[in-house]
């Protein structure tokens, strides 16, 4: 269900933005073609792609997954990522748009009987038209966000356990047999090691070591015993319950513990319940068992259970990662277009800048660092608490400081740049001036430090090496490289369309030096230690909402009798094993994938999503020939029919008109007889 919410989030947040910036590409480039202006400024651009990017990835991507999901038919391993309906949406709501945006700019002063904001002069006040057309597009893109949420039209169990005890997560086994066999099975899982202080206890003893003489769970004694216990044998469903409880309502840790269970009877309904995290048993586990969980374990695999948490701290240290690399980037071009502004009135970076970064920051970046494949270092880290800030100071750390060492080159090259390089100054350039060399520097410099720096948002925990691990992930390789190749082609020969004026080859060395010296100054920056930072500085601190399930808060549960519990009969169980092997085979079909071909997928579905696309489209080109061809041969089939009758009378007809006009029949004999006057006429004049 998790996964299928986390697809469609992807999608919901595809289809906004791709909208969005079809609209605002075409708005900027038409406008700056037609009358040399855009209606959207830099600073309209930077709030815009604020909707797009933060807010709307927030927005779109927070929903929390139904039971609905679950209905649908699980995506195809060829399934696009954009599907029909999707590139449907898009494209109507972006022609819809341009249309409406494109009426204003042409016709707002006179549909709204205001002063044109066309051909304005440069230092002219802003103007309502340009105003209207701005709060129009913005007014549309939030509506559209509304729109953009619907976009459908192993066997043995002991394998992985020992990664459990480097990654923190204590597993309490509750196997039901002899001490002596539950703490030599732990002993070859390494959940139990020689030497290590530790208690292996049966449920009596467990039982006698937490209650007080009355009888009554003590939580005090609870905490004794529960920081140390590694094996509970022999245990009951209420013992289960009862340490869950005393877990998650100790105070003997400085935060509280995320507790997570396993279970596949009905009897472990309260302990999954009352956990932070159930697992329950896909095959073998019972309805209620299901049903009281949160994740179930469609191969009854303990590996499974792994994967999960290797998955989900790839997924939070992923959105950190794109976090962390937008901010930096919206502090940095927020300051210069609006200091800019400010000081000389005018931006070093211009709309169509503002776009290409704005696509850097977005499609791309999100792209490039949230493919990474997770590792099994991630589980050598500690878990995350429940209180943990989603932006660490860790993080910003480095959004502060990559940011100040990026504003103070731009705005060195920016007020004397001109000096520096030895060029013509681009402040207080007039109107229709063409683009400077001095603001293609600044424009080069800023997305060079930008593409470094992408490199250094790989690491959001303080590690050294960024490059670790890069050559694996190809995906981001390819994105970096393509940027890369971009800027140089916008760079050189973007012209006019692109505000760029060609750089030389020492402008170009320059701008690379400044963007390899992020590098550099991201190992200054872990030097900082994180630690003696203020504890304010975090960002999404809180308290995780609870649970909507709740249950009594006794800690002595009474185990279920078997004879309350319904016997099924031999055809219901072996129908019900038979729809259980039918999900289970369907679900491995849609998630089942070797490792060798995830960085290939992605690729390949693109690619299989254009070819039909330009089938699709060659079908319906040779379809549209093959009618034009046939209404042809029927129009000529029909011409052919007439009678000969009816041709001579329409000739005839024709001559008899051309008579009655005075006119020849003869076309030759009529220029003859032309000629001859003429010279007649010459004659007599001589």
């Amino acid at each position: 269900m998790w996964g299928r919410n986390v697809y469609d989030s992807i999608s919901k947040f595809l289809q906004f933005q791709l909208t969005v910036n079809v609209v605002a590409v075409l708005t900027a480039f038409i406008g700056a073609v037609t009358v040399s202006d855009s209606p959207l400024k830099a600073v309209h651009m930077l709030w815009i792609n604020l909707i797009m990017d933060t807010l709307a990835s927030l927005a779109l991507a927070t929903e929390v997954p139904t039971d609905e999901l679950l209905n649908r038919k699980p995506y195809g391993r060829k399934k696009s990522l954009i599907s029909r309906t999707m590139v449907k949406n898009i494209l109507c709501h972006a022609l819809y748009q341009l249309v409406i945006l494109f009426t204003i700019f042409y016709y707002g002063d006179r549909i709204f009987h205001i002063k044109s904001g066309l051909y304005a002069p440069l230092f002219a006040p802003p103007s309502q038209h340009f105003t209207i057309v701005f709060n129009a597009f913005v007014m549309m893109t939030l509506f559209n966000e509304v729109n953009a949420r619907k976009v459908h039209g192993e066997r043995n169990v002991f394998k992985g356990l020992a990664k459990n005890r480097v990654f923190c997560v204590i597993w309490l086994s509750t196997f039901i047999g002899q001490i002596l066999i539950t703490q030599a099975i732990a002993m070859s899982c390494r959940i139990l090691e020689p030497g290590e202080d530790f208690l292996a206890l049966e449920g009596k003893e467990f039982n006698e070591r937490i209650r007080g003489p009355d009888g009554k769970v003590s939580q005090a004694k609870l905490d004794e015993v529960w920081p140390r216990l590694r094996v509970l044998a022999r245990a009951q469903p209420a013992d289960k319950y009862t340490l869950v409880k005393g877990i998650i309502d100790s105070k003997a840790t400085p935060q509280r513990e995320i507790v997570a269970v396993t279970g596949d009877g009905t009897n472990d309904g309260p302990a999954l319940k009352k956990a932070d995290v159930g697992f329950a048993m896909g095959i073998a586990g019972t309805d209620v068992a299901k049903e009281a969980s949160d994740i179930i374990l469609t191969d009854d695999n303990f590996t499974s259970i792994v994967k999960a948490v290797m998955w989900g701290r790839n997924v939070y240290d992923s959105i950190s990662k794109f976090l962390q690399f937008q901010l930096t980037v919206n502090v940095v071009a927020v300051l210069t277009a609006f200091i800019g502004a400010v000081t000389v009135s005018d931006s070093p970076l211009k709309a169509v800048h503002m776009l290409w970064i704005n696509l850097i920051m977005d499609t791309l970046a999100s792209l490039a660092l949230a493919t990474e494949v997770p590792t099994d270092e991630l589980l050598n880290r500690k878990p995350y608490g429940r209180k943990k800030s989603l932006i660490s100071r860790t993080m910003v750390k480095n959004i502060l400081c990559h940011a100040l060492y990026q504003l103070v080159i731009l705005f060195t090259i920016f007020y004397y740049g001109d000096r520096i390089f030895h060029i013509k100054s681009g402040l207080y350039a007039p109107l229709f001036a063409p683009p400077s060399q001095h603001f293609t520097i600044v424009f080069n410099a800023f997305v060079m430090m930008t593409l470094f720096n992408e490199v250094n948002a790989r690491k959001v925990h303080g590690e050294r090496n960024v490059f670790k691990g890069l050559a694996k992930n190809r995906v981001f390789c390819v994105i970096w490289l393509s940027t890369f190749i971009g800027q140089i082609l916008i760079t050189q020969f973007g012209g006019a369309w692109f505000s760029t004026a060609p750089l030389n080859g020492t402008q170009w060395i320059v701008c690379l030096a400044l963007g390899l010296s992020t590098l550099v100054w991201g190992q200054v920056v872990a030097t900082i230690p994180s630690k003696k930072l203020p504890k304010t500085w975090k960002v999404g601190r809180g308290e995780v909402e609870p649970s909507k399930i709740h249950i009594n808060g006794d800690y002595n549960v009474r185990a279920r009798s078997r004879a309350l519990t319904v016997r099924r009969t031999g055809k219901s169980l072996w129908m019900r094993g038979m729809f259980l092997m039918g999900q289970h085979l369907r679900v491995l079909r849609a998630f089942q994938m070797r490792d060798k071909n995830f960085g290939k997928t992605a690729p390949t579905m693109t690619a299989e999503a254009a070819e039909r696309w330009r089938s699709s489209y060659r079908k319906y080109r040779h379809q549209k020939h093959q009618e034009k061809k046939a209404a042809a041969e029927r129009a000529e089939a029909e011409r052919a029919k007439l009678p000969q009758d009816i041709k001579e009378k329409r000739k005839t007809f024709k001559q008899i008109k051309a008579v009655a006009r005075g006119r020849s029949l003869d076309k030759n004999e009529r220029r003859h007889k032309k000629k001859q006057h003429h010279s007649m006429d010459i004659d007599d004049a001589e």
